[in-house]
């Protein structure tokens, strides 16, 4: 059992089961047939819907833990994110997108609900055993959509340092890596043919943050994350997704931001 601050309160984790695999099977599971059917259909729908481009695909593992950190930028992330890796992936994602056809379908492709503004301890601990048993994680730590200009940032939340180092402490022996991934969309609101780009950034290697002080660590892995994730930090509200019921009655006005001011960010 372990104890560590996360988004300001200290979380209480139970040590990893002895038996991974079924604790992690019950929480969040892949369906191989639906999975080996909409998979490539999500490939080619991504290619001939958006221009893609994925730089440096070969920076993510085809095995092993990984722990793969975006920037949240669209509904269309996730799906985007097929065109740079093969491997099936695991996402946390907020709980208030499990909704009707859409909520089934996410938790049968690995997508398991958290409330990301207020993460349990339940939550943290599944996120740890599917990447002690190997798995590859996908989660957002700014926590929501952001309509932001290319290469911008908001703040992003320790706990997904936590998580890293949390893992990485359980395996001294298996170094993994962290990830970072920039989307850039050449649109605020993508639309069709809206060009993509899926940058990955040189994985963050662990080791050196494990020899500082937990608290120490924690801030500077935290930091460098979110500078490899953008060149500008932007804490701006406005720009923020509402939760999606709400955004089904007020979406967010395309207008808020002048054209001149988005094509000036974008050039």
């Amino acid at each position: 059992m372990t104890t560590h601050p996360v988004n300001g309160e200290m979380l209480t984790v139970d040590s990893p089961p002895q038996h991974r695999d079924e604790a992690v099977s019950e929480l969040s599971h892949i369906s191989g047939w639906l999975a080996m059917l909409l998979w490539p259909i999500h490939r080619l729908f991504m290619w001939l819907h958006f221009r893609v481009d994925v730089v440096n695909p070969g920076r993510i593992p085809a095995k092993g833990p990984v722990l793969l950190a975006l920037t949240h930028r669209s509904r269309w992330d996730p799906i985007v994110l097929c065109c740079a890796t093969p491997r099936l992936l695991r996402f946390m994602a907020s709980h208030d997108e499990f909704l009707g056809l859409q909520g089934w379908f996410m938790r049968h492709l690995g997508a398991f609900p958290v409330n990301t503004r207020r993460p349990t301890p339940g939550a943290l601990r599944h996120c740890r055993d599917l990447i002690l048993a190997g798995e590859a994680l996908v989660i957002f730590p700014e926590g929501t959509i952001f309509y932001y200009p290319p290469h911008h940032v908001h703040p992003i939340k320790p706990g997904c340092a936590w998580l890293a180092l949390e893992c990485q402490e359980q395996m001294p022996d298996a170094p993994f890596l962290l990830i970072p991934i920039r989307i850039v969309y050449s649109n605020r609101y993508p639309r069709f043919r809206t060009r993509v780009q899926l940058l990955v950034q040189e994985p963050i290697s662990l080791g050196s943050y494990l020899e500082l002080p937990r608290r120490v660590g924690l801030r500077q892995l935290t930091a460098d994350l979110q500078s490899r994730l953008g060149d500008v930090v932007n804490d701006s509200l406005t720009e923020m997704s509402p939760p999606r019921d709400d955004s089904l009655r007020n979406p967010p006005d395309p207008q808020a931001r002048s054209r001149e001011e988005w094509k000036t960010s974008n050039n």
